[in-house]
């Protein structure tokens, strides 16, 4: 019965993606922000041409569950089933690549919430059983949330990367290991998205995409107002990706308001 539910769930994915050949969307700036919140997890997003998508993490019991807090680990949501093993099949049915056109990137931000070494070193077995995801070179696995300490960032599997923090310096060799800096928007600015931001922290929200582009990193806050005012804002200073939990509204923003993705 179990392998017949597999198939089952494989030819599903197979389909959805012989039929997204058609679909040209892509939004490679768009950031799935708690994306297992959805109604439909990584499909959504993914159907979107979403160029991130993010999990939080728990390690309890043996399993790796996808939640925000506690209280939502009794669902049991698995990334394996949700994220690992629809991306595997895109990937395989797409020949190496998690969209149609092999141009196309994708980020799986995996947010560790548990405890950083012990639930990195389960996801890295997990891993293990999908060589189609570690070696797709369109796909890139960066870790957020609890993180190991930068100095060991270097002995990680050479497929996975981190997310970098404002406040923290690191080694060069940590940096190479470093592809994004992410920030709390509400630890800098006091602006919700109605009216103009005022000069002092448009000002503040120059000088932090500064800081990330003068090393050659993407930028992404999150925690930002989540509408299409503070949408327009980051885009135009640059910020390289949208945080939302509102996937079809900010794939149709995206459809009228023409940027240049990095």
């Amino acid at each position: 019965m179990h392998k017949l539910l597999l198939l089952f769930f494989s030819l599903g994915w197979v389909c959805l993606a012989a039929s997204a050949q058609v679909n040209t969307a892509y939004n490679p700036r768009a950031h799935s922000h708690n994306d297992y919140k959805q109604p439909a997890p990584f499909t959504a997003a993914w159907q979107q041409g979403f160029g991130s998508i993010e999990a939080d993490i728990y390690w309890v019991d043996g399993l790796l569950i996808v939640a925000h807090d506690q209280q939502e680990l009794a669902a049991r949501k698995q990334l394996d089933s949700l994220y690992l093993l629809p991306l595997n099949e895109i990937i395989t049915w797409f020949k190496g690549n998690p969209y149609a056109d092999s141009s196309q990137q994708l980020q799986l931000l995996i947010d560790i919430k548990s405890d950083a070494k012990t639930t990195l070193a389960a996801f890295v077995d997990m891993l293990k059983k999908y060589p189609a995801l570690t070696n797709c070179k369109k796909l890139r696995i960066v870790i957020s949330g609890n993180r190991p300490s930068p100095d060991t960032y270097k002995t990680y599997p050479s497929y996975l990367f981190f997310d970098g923090e404002f406040d923290k310096k690191y080694s060069e060799a940590a940096w190479a290991r470093i592809p994004m800096i992410s920030t709390n928007f509400q630890d800098w600015f006091k602006w919700n998205g109605i009216g103009p931001i005022s000069p002092d922290e448009q000002k503040t929200l120059d000088s932090l995409v500064s800081f990330a582009h003068n090393r050659q990193k993407k930028m992404r806050l999150w925690n930002a107002p989540d509408m299409l005012p503070c949408w327009k804002l980051l885009l135009d200073a640059d910020v390289d990706y949208i945080n939302t939990d509102q996937i079809e509204a900010l794939g149709d923003f995206f459809k009228t308001y023409k940027v240049g993705g990095r």
